[in-house]
């Protein structure tokens, strides 16, 4: 069975995206929490994205929605998204390589005599 970890890590492997986007994310989140206590809804979240211009894949928004939600299994628009978990696989992104080093080719490495 695949860990959280290597399930974020594949599901960025599908999308081209870039650090700064992510990072985007965050900022929209963070000025959607009015509280500052780390908790918006689902809602309030997608349309700072939204009143931000910030686009994402949409295969790529459901998953990273879903890990952010405070209970997975929450389908409303006012499930509870984390700050903490956003950083979470933030961090997995930009630590976590898209690649294995089993899964690269290094064919080109190879010198022509």
């Amino acid at each position: 069975m695949s860990t959280h970890r290597d399930r974020i890590r594949n599901y960025f492997k599908k999308v081209n995206i870039e650090f700064n986007t992510m990072k985007a994310a965050q900022d929209a989140f963070l000025r959607c929490d009015h509280k500052r206590d780390g908790q918006v809804k689902k809602v309030d979240f997608l349309e700072s994205l939204s009143e931000n211009n910030i686009r994402l894949p949409r295969s790529l928004l459901v998953e990273v929605v879903r890990d952010m939600q405070f209970d997975s299994s929450d389908k409303s628009d006012g499930a509870i998204l984390l700050y903490k978990n956003l950083c979470d696989i933030i961090s997995i992104f930009q630590n976590c390589p898209t690649t294995l080093p089993r899964e690269r080719n290094f064919s080109e490495n190879f010198v022509k005599s």
